[in-house]
């Protein structure tokens, strides 16, 4: 396994080999309209009292988002808000954390590390449908585009910015691969594939690869049959033989 050289957060430095694909690393766009509408589910992650920085989050039901575990905290210890962006932004309390049955490593070590590196953060109300459409969990397609989503820290206003197409590749026992560059405040991002019938979240970003890798980010993917707070937040029947949480 490549070792990591963690130096903050979302930064890392490794090598890896891959397929040659198109060159997505510059900074992230903004997004065309017509696709930025169908990422409503993709909101700020920041604590109460801050007025910039932080992460992303994604809302997968009308009163719970994903997000990197690394990005949530106790709310107890440290509220933090969700925030979605617009001409009056929505602004959740968050009031729960629930993580992932088997804690991510920290400082992550090795690529694996960053497999569980996820949380879902339960909102104190939920999210009015005109404000956002919580996005669907999806299986990744490595022939099919996917892109990338999420906060640029060194933007000023709350502007979602990201990349596509990116090329994806499934990792053995491990998070996924994408060729597209992400950003410090991208972390628990989307990772989406997009479809006929919308996007699809398949991943949640949890690091950047720096140095001249082909593979420019990683992102943790959600599987409900092994985790059963969040099968519990989707409806979804609970998965046999997983720790409660």
């Amino acid at each position: 396994m490549t070792p990591l050289r963690c130096a903050g957060l979302l930064l890392c430095t490794l090598t890896l080999t891959a397929p040659v694909h198109a060159d997505i690393a510059g900074a992230p766009l903004s997004p065309p309209a017509f696709i930025e509408a169908q990422l409503s589910a993709i909101a700020r992650l920041r604590g109460v009292d801050a007025a910039s920085g932080g992460c992303t989050a994604v809302l997968v039901a009308p009163q719970a988002v994903l997000t990197a575990a690394h990005c949530a905290r106790a709310p107890l210890v440290a509220p933090q808000v969700v925030i979605f962006p617009g001409a009056v932004p929505a602004r959740h309390d968050v009031i729960t954390r629930l993580s992932h049955p088997t804690p991510a490593r920290r400082p992550a070590l090795a690529i694996s590390d960053y497999t569980t590196d996820l949380a879902v953060l339960l909102l104190a109300r939920p999210v009015s449908p005109d404000v956002a459409t919580p996005m669907p969990l999806g299986p990744p397609d490595p022939a099919l585009p996917h892109g990338v989503y999420g906060f640029d820290n060194r933007d000023t206003a709350d502007v979602l910015r990201g990349h596509a197409p990116c090329a994806v590749q499934v990792l053995d026992d491990g998070p996924l691969a994408s060729d597209c560059h992400v950003v410090n405040g991208q972390s628990g991002g989307a990772l989406v594939r997009f479809t006929e019938d919308g996007p699809r979240l398949v991943g949640i970003l949890v690091a950047q690869l720096g140095g001249d890798a082909e593979i420019r980010s990683l992102a943790a993917r959600p599987d409900p049959a092994h985790w059963r707070a969040l099968a519990d937040v989707l409806g979804l029947p609970a998965p046999a033989a997983v720790p409660a949480q």
